[in-house]
């Protein structure tokens, strides 16, 4: 008789995700706070921009912004996921990351940002066609980027990995984001009520949403790493 498949211990990752923003998170949040801070600017820019047609050279500029956004975005958090990745590489073998300057350095962005822009439009046209398709291929690549730095492969090959490692595992994977998701976002919600209206607000709401922002990174890191050690990769 065949032993039984390994399963993927969702209560482990939970707990390491807790054990490392706790060790971690006076790097992490801060982090965090400098690759939102650019985002919600250039967000703020371009949500205030009204293109009927473009006749003059304003105009222009609105519309080329629209990309450099998309790109600043992409660019801030492909960044941040890479240096998660290598947080969470240092405390499983028990060191701290020393030079923030230094691991960044290493980050292979191009790849990172390559990947991140095919699970965002790959999501996105998924959930508008029928919903489904978008959370199904978000749950079969959301870990493509943290293969990239952490098994250093290339873009083609992070992305065949990715659905390979969550085939076996795909409603566990898919279960656990989906928490991740409605948790972060519930919980983003709830300690955001009290602060509308008081004086700060956006500057309040920017820490917060920094203080949340390490658990998707930590989450997607270590899912990573426990099915890589599942099919012992």
């Amino acid at each position: 008789m065949a032993p039984a498949a390994p399963k993927l211990r969702l209560g482990r990752i939970a707990r390491d995700v807790f054990r490392v923003y706790g060790r971690h998170w006076r790097l992490l949040v801060p982090l965090a706070l400098l690759v939102l801070l650019p985002q919600a600017v250039v967000d703020a820019f371009v949500a205030d921009i009204e293109i009927d047609r473009v006749e003059t050279a304003a105009d222009l500029l609105k519309l080329a912004s629209i990309p450099v956004t998309v790109a600043i975005n992409l660019g801030g958090e492909a960044l941040y996921a890479g240096i998660v990745a290598a947080v969470v590489v240092h405390w499983r073998r028990g060191e701290r990351v020393r030079s923030v300057r230094g691991v960044a350095r290493e980050l292979p962005i191009g790849r990172l940002i390559a990947a991140d822009a095919i699970i965002a439009a790959g999501t996105a046209i998924g959930l508008v066609l029928l919903v489904v398709p978008g959370v199904v291929f978000y749950a079969y690549l959301a870990i493509s980027p943290a293969l990239i730095e952490i098994r250093e492969l290339t873009l083609r090959e992070a992305l065949a990995t990715s659905v390979r490692l969550v085939r076996g595992s795909f409603l566990r994977v898919l279960g656990l984001l989906v928490a991740l998701v409605v948790l972060t976002d519930t919980g983003g919600t709830v300690l955001e009520s009290p602060l509308h209206g008081r004086s700060g607000e956006v500057a309040l709401d920017l820490l917060l949403h920094a203080a949340l922002e390490p658990f998707q990174g930590l989450t997607t890191v270590l899912l990573a790493l426990a099915l890589l050690d599942m099919r012992r990769d």
